[in-house]
């Protein structure tokens, strides 16, 4: 019964994710073709471990960028920073934070992504180089989320993103939004809009940002030790992409990940990803634990903090290697 019932909404979704470009055209017509192409850039080596398959997952401070309303699931804050090696000389940064909300069943969070491109030249009408060209892509987001009810949560971001290539300069803000519902034990979907939100205007004329809609589901097997996930998303200006991913934890301390894009059917590009994730735990000492002075001093609740370190490798065809590493606390 469970099985036939995953088949029937993966075949909705699919539905749902053909039908976009419809609804995409009473959005806007051109938006998301030349703008902010780094806001399509995924974060957290964890997820792109998985391929990206991460909208009905989303259960760390990545869920920010992925999918906001995965917040809700967070028991501790957390902290991540995300270092991501690309080709050509493309570098990015990401720093994110969430504080879970336990009396409210709500998390809000916060992230900065900033992404630089060195070796980049600047020429005079003849050509010759008259230096560096200064530039910079990067984003600052606000999240919050809710439980609504034992099964279902619902986020949200504020977005403000910019860039900027010598002397031309953007800003635009943008609103993200998304779902999580688990019907049943083991069992996930997720959906999410990313980049609703103004123009941009860098020198060549005002662009909107990249809208995407993305929707999937996340299995969990052998004792919830194996998460199986399939996504599908919408990009506004390109068609749909398939993504799949599976991670297995070993004895709750180190994970294995494998992941699959299929980015544009057409042309064949497929993207490969795979990566390793450990976890380190730490309780503090009892005598850590004794609050105030006196005869009888009070105990602290002792809360076990946890480490994690993440690594993921991506093939992207001729364009070769992306590396992800990921540091975290959860504390």
């Amino acid at each position: 019964m469970k099985i036939r019932l995953i088949a029937i909404l993966c075949t909705m979704l699919y539905i749902l994710c053909s039908a976009f470009p419809p609804l995409f055209a009473q959005i806007d017509e051109d938006a998301g073709t030349t703008t902010a192409p780094f806001l399509r850039m995924g974060i957290g080596a964890r997820a792109e471990g998985m391929g990206g398959a991460f909208v009905a997952l989303s259960d760390d401070v990545n869920a920010v960028y992925w999918n906001p309303a995965g917040l809700s699931q967070l028991e501790k804050r957390e902290i991540n920073l995300t270092y991501i090696q690309w080709f050509e000389g493309i570098k990015n940064h990401f720093v994110g934070f969430a504080y879970p909300l336990r009396k409210i069943h709500g998390a809000f969070g916060v992230n900065i992504v900033y992404l630089t491109v060195s070796g980049l030249d600047k020429m005079d009408n003849d050509g010759n180089r008259e230096g560096a060209l200064s530039n910079y892509n990067g984003s600052f987001t606000v999240s919050y989320a809710q439980e609504v009810s034992p099964t279902l949560s619902l986020g949200g971001n504020l977005k403000i993103a910019g860039q900027k290539y010598d002397k031309y300069s953007g800003n635009a803000v943008a609103l993200d939004g998304g779902l999580l519902w688990l019907p049943m034990d083991k069992v996930s979907f997720g959906a999410c809009f990313q980049n609703l939100g103004t123009k941009m205007d860098v020198g060549g004329g005002k662009a909107g940002l990249p809208f995407t809609l993305k929707g999937g589901v996340t299995v969990w097997l052998m004792e919830r030790n194996l998460r199986i996930s399939m996504e599908l998303d919408k990009p506004i200006a390109s068609e749909i992409k398939t993504k799949l991913g599976a991670e297995f934890w070993m004895k709750e301390k180190v994970a294995f990940r494998a992941g699959y894009k299929m980015l544009s059917p057409r042309q064949k590009d497929y993207v490969f990803s795979g990566g390793i994730g450990f976890i380190a735990s730490y309780t503090p000492p009892k005598e850590e634990a004794w609050l105030g002075t006196g005869p009888s001093p009070k105990v602290a609740e002792v809360s076990q903090s946890k480490l994690t370190i993440d690594y993921a490798l991506a093939s992207h065809g001729l364009f070769g290697l992306i590396h992800y590493v990921s540091f975290g606390i959860k504390f």
